[in-house]
Parts: C-alpha cells; structure tokens; sequence
C-alpha cells in the first residue's frame, strides 16, 4: 500500500515525503497515516499543521485518533527543542 511506502520514507527522514505528508495533513481527514509519518519524521515544520488539524477535527475522530495527533505534535516539539 501507498500509505506504507511513504510511512517508511518518513521513518528515513527521506525528503520526498515532506509535501505528500503536508498535502495530507491539510486535506479532509482520511485517517492517521500522514499523522503517524509526521510523527516518525519528527519534523518540527509540522507542528502548526498538526494543531490546526486537532483543532478542526476535534469532536469528530474518535480519541485515539485525537491522541495520536497529539503524539505527533509531542515529537515534533521534542525534535524541535533538540535541534534536530
């Protein structure tokens, strides 16, 4: 699957998947892959998106799909404070 492809480019940090993972984040909600690739990527450039999208999508995905989001942001932030 496409999902998985990316998933794993995001685990390298490869730089193809910056765009695709940003169009995702942006655009109706079809689930957590982009989430959970923003997250292994650990790219602090995601943060804004991620908490625009908990914002919009809150009361409309169930919790664990909130809680992932949150995950995401958290290493997004740690990356951030490590200079990564």
């Amino acid at each position: 699957m496409i999902w998985q492809r990316l998933t794993g480019l995001a685990i390298r940090k490869s730089t193809y998947i910056k765009q695709p993972i940003i169009k995702e984040l942006q655009g109706d909600f079809h689930g957590t892959w982009a989430i959970k690739a923003a997250e292994v990527s650990a790219d602090p450039n995601f943060m804004s998106i991620l908490k625009k999208l908990k914002v919009t999508q809150h009361g409309k995905i169930p919790e664990y799909m909130m809680s992932c989001i949150d995950d995401a942001i958290d290493a997004c932030l740690a990356a951030e404070k490590s200079g990564e």
